[in-house]
């Protein structure tokens, strides 16, 4: 078998994952970068391959194949004389410094954010307390409001269950208050210009109490009236005697003691007095009081 064949035997079974590593010799037909273009004795195509050690145009590498892929092994013609395989491991060193310091970084802020979160979980560990005193106050203040709301219902309904009752037996309208179901006897109207005293089987007033005018007794029958400027004594409607300021007026007095005094006129004292006084013979003797 030539080692064209060999080689493109190589490639094709190098998909296979059971294939074992092949390595053969190769000459370098040109350099572009980092990449060399090899040619295997007894092969047609030129192959690319990363360039990993020093090789020039003409140069006799060692190449392996293994799963689709060539490396560079090394240079059978000329061994490396500068420093690239330096360069590389700088390269990777670099590579791997920056790696380290992307690390460090992503360590930092993932440090930050471990601390931060931490934070976080304490801050709602807090609130979570407070919130839970807030529902605890809040159960409680409910509590006593539906304590209070039942006590004030109990109330409300007990204080209609007055007022209703009390419907049955008091009304109230343009002329006052009145009391119901009373069909004999007496009520009381209460109104804005003041109270009578009704009586019920009649409808009748039989006493008033006004602003301007009261009295105590049925009009037209015996009754004291009272005004502003005088009392006055009513039998079966007609006035028989009255007070009004200093004067008292009857047309018939009966009198068992009856006292004159005298007072001066400027101070208002009383200077004596004199008195007519009923003996027990029927006699009356006048005397100075004393």
């Amino acid at each position: 078998m030539s080692i064209k064949k060999e080689f493109v035997d190589v490639i094709k079974s190098s998909g296979n994952r059971e294939t074992k590593p092949y390595d053969t010799q190769a000459t370098v037909t040109r350099v572009e970068g980092q990449t060399v273009w090899v040619h295997i004795p007894g092969g047609v195509d030129e192959t690319p391959i990363k360039r990993t050690i020093n090789a020039k145009e003409g140069d006799v590498v060692q190449v392996r194949i293994s799963g689709g892929s060539a490396w560079l092994m090394g240079n059978v013609s000329a061994p490396p004389t500068d420093d690239t395989q330096a360069l590389l491991a700088t390269e990777h060193a670099m590579s791997a410094a920056s790696a380290a310091e992307s690390a460090i970084a992503s360590a930092k802020t993932a440090n930050e954010a471990a601390t931060n979160a931490k934070a976080q979980a304490a801050n709602a560990t807090t609130y979570a307390g407070e919130a839970k005193t807030q529902a605890i106050t809040a159960t409680e203040s409910a509590r006593v409001a539906g304590v209070a709301a039942s006590v004030a219902q109990a109330a409300a309904e007990a204080a209609q269950g007055d007022i209703d009752e009390q419907k049955e037996w008091f009304w109230h309208d343009a002329n006052g208050s009145h009391i119901l179901g009373a069909d004999s006897g007496y009520r009381n109207d209460i109104t804005s210009i003041g109270m009578n005293i009704v009586d019920t089987s009649r409808e009748v007033v039989v006493s008033s109490f006004g602003v301007d005018e009261a009295y105590i007794g049925e009009k037209g029958k015996n009754n004291v009236t009272i005004t502003g400027s005088r009392l006055a004594l009513n039998n079966n409607g007609n006035e028989v005697a009255y007070l009004s300021g200093e004067r008292l007026y009857s047309t018939d007095i009966v009198a068992t003691n009856l006292f004159m005094q005298t007072t001066n006129a400027a101070t208002r004292e009383r200077v004596g007095k004199v008195g007519w006084v009923m003996r027990s013979n029927g006699h009356l003797s006048l005397r100075r009081m004393i």
